[in-house]
């Protein structure tokens, strides 16, 4: 079965995110991104030693876990919590990861 990815979306764009040959990216769920603002320090060093990877922001990143159908949850990196005040069409950070 064939589906569409609607890339104008965030976890879209992480579905069709390829790089360094991988393809299994998704966009993390609000604990994962929580998860990676505790262990800040590691993540920053892990991605440091990766070429052309970005660091992390210290912004607000979408996550994959929706308040309602109209909104979804984000996190704050440079306040460290998690916040779903923004509905699903408003512009901030997606983060692709893998399976951690």
């Amino acid at each position: 079965m064939f589906a569409t990815r609607d890339t104008t979306k965030a976890a879209g764009l992480c579905d069709s995110y390829v790089s360094e040959g991988f393809d299994d990216w998704y966009l993390p769920a609000i604990y994962e991104l929580q998860a990676m603002n505790t262990n800040l320090f590691t993540v920053e060093r892990a991605l440091s030693e990766i070429p052309n990877t970005d660091q992390v922001e210290m912004n607000l990143y979408w996550s994959s876990t929706e308040s309602n159908a109209a909104s979804a949850w984000f996190f704050s990196f440079y306040d460290s919590k998690p916040t779903n005040y923004y509905d699903k069409t408003s512009k901030t950070l997606v983060r692709a990861v893998r399976s951690f």
